[in-house]
């Protein structure tokens, strides 16, 4: 079997501190046959600079600067880059994290001749202290055959998948359509629930090859979590209202229950019980069976408050 080309897409901005360290990951793959397209967002440090460095480095690098009549932001970036590209296969990096030196090898291992849409590898977090945390291949081990048993296993587990776990066949891309340029938030869910519809063959490898930059403090993570939560929650909207136009939307029930009481039990943890309330069509289930007597106050209280504001 010839060499598979990989076409490793990179946006970035204002990542001159960490861009070096991905971009060595990829240049010291043990499979060569590949090549990293770099889409910079319009960065104000030295970003491009550390990028033009790299594409003279090793020709297999190309960098562009995001066309301005493309929308800002990752999504946009990740478009143009897959346009500038010419892989049989697809890799999402994020310009912070970094891929394990023979990750490409062991998945172009697993290509065959035989149909295979995606390659799904495991991942770990590491934080700025270079602190690794525990493995994350429960999904890996459990080796869903599909894309729909991948996602309800997601559900069921509670689990996601980093685009940088991903090889994605590139006619998938063309199936599936590109990132939601409009998405601010959890785009990477949306987008992975589109293309994991048209993916009818996955193989697996338990390689940990994609690891995640993770701050690691309590108060950052929090602070994510509550600023951008009503934005996620409008992608998790869009999912369901995809799921509801299905032929057959109970086919996906467990990906979307699953993942609507995580989300509700974490907004019910944090007091957010007005996000609950504003979306209460999407947690029409959780809220109709929640049997705490304090929740059931709480919607009762901010009911009564909008009632009359």
């Amino acid at each position: 079997m010839e060499p598979v080309l990989i076409s490793i897409i990179i946006p970035t901005y204002n990542r001159a501190d960490l861009l070096p360290e991905t971009l060595d990951s990829v240049l010291n793959q043990s499979y060569e046959t590949w090549e990293c397209i770099i889409v910079d967002d319009g960065s104000s440090d030295h970003t491009p600079e550390i990028a033009d460095r790299y594409t003279q480095k090793d020709a297999r690098f190309k960098f562009f600067q995001r066309p301005a009549d493309r929308k800002t932001g990752g999504n946009g970036a990740r478009n143009f880059g897959f346009l500038k590209s010419n892989g049989k296969y697809i890799k999402w990096l994020d310009s912070d994290d970094l891929i394990a030196k023979d990750l490409l090898q062991k998945e172009t291992q697993l290509l065959s001749q035989e149909k295979t849409d995606l390659i799904v590898s495991s991942w770990m977090y590491f934080d700025s202290a270079n602190t690794h945390f525990p493995e994350r291949n429960r999904l890996v081990k459990a080796a869903p055959k599909n894309g729909i048993d991948l996602l309800n296993k997601m559900g069921e587990l509670g689990e996601f998948t980093p685009p940088p776990s991903y090889l994605l066949k590139r006619e998938i891309v063309y199936l599936t359509g590109l990132w939601n340029e409009n998405l601010r938030n959890n785009q990477d869910g949306e987008f992975s629930f589109r293309f994991l519809n048209y993916c009818t063959s996955i193989k697996y490898t338990d390689t940990i090859g994609t690891i995640v930059r993770k701050d690691s403090t309590e108060k950052a993570m929090q602070k994510q979590i509550s600023g951008n939560m009503e934005a996620r929650l409008k992608s998790w909207q869009c999912i369901e209202s995809m799921i509801e136009a299905r032929e057959n939307p109970q086919q996906l029930a467990a990906y979307i229950e699953g993942h609507q009481s995580i989300l509700y039990h974490e907004l019910k943890n944090t007091g957010n019980w007005k996000l609950i309330l504003k979306f209460r069509d999407f947690f029409r289930k959780n809220i109709k069976s929640e049997r705490s007597r304090k929740a059931k106050a709480k919607f009762l209280y901010y009911q009564f408050q909008n009632f009359f504001s």
